[in-house]
């Protein structure tokens, strides 16, 4: 009569017997109704703060050139101060602040413009593009411009002249 009776039959008739119970799993309900965890979304923008000053312009004394830049030798009329750009971001090294060519306004046109950064860098005629530091910044950077002319027998004539050149801050170091 054993045969017929498995032995976990047996075991489990003999625990029962003398008051023992076996552990036995109980599956869960859901009790409620479920709901739902969110999270508000991230709205990811890149930004570039510029922080520009503006610099003033200076002819010299024959009015063959005009310029901010005050160690230009030789002698000049006006106050020449280079303007100065700094930036700030949330952008890496990849970024940078690109500096366009300056434009001349007045009454001759220039033929010839240059812009100069950092004091000392020589004048280019096309875009700078100043790379970004590792934290995404632009330390203060002095930026000159210089203008020349061909027409009006080389000279600037008398006149009110303003300069300008566009800044822009980019996150991959071109426009």
């Amino acid at each position: 009569m054993l045969n017929k009776f498995p032995f976990s039959r047996f075991a489990l008739a003999a625990a029962l017997g003398a008051g023992i119970f076996m552990p036995t799993t109980t599956l869960a309900g859901t009790i409620g109704s479920p709901g739902d965890l969110k999270f508000s979304p991230a709205i990811l923008s890149s930004f570039c703060d510029l922080n520009i000053g503006n610099g003033s312009l200076g002819s010299n004394v024959n009015r063959q050139e005009i310029t901010s830049d005050n160690a230009q030798p030789g002698q000049f009329a006006g106050t020449r101060t280079a303007g100065n750009i700094a930036a700030t971001s949330n952008l890496d090294t990849t970024g940078a602040v690109v500096i366009d060519p300056p434009v001349l306004t007045g009454g001759t046109p220039a033929t010839s413009n240059g812009i100069s950064v950092d004091s000392g860098v020589k004048y280019q005629e096309t875009s700078i593009a100043l790379p970004l530091d590792a934290t995404g910044t632009l330390k203060a950077t002095p930026v000159d411009v210089k203008f020349s002319t061909t027409e009006n027998k080389g000279k600037f004539a008398n006149g009110t002249y303003s300069a300008q050149t566009k800044v822009t801050c980019t996150d991959n170091g071109t426009k």
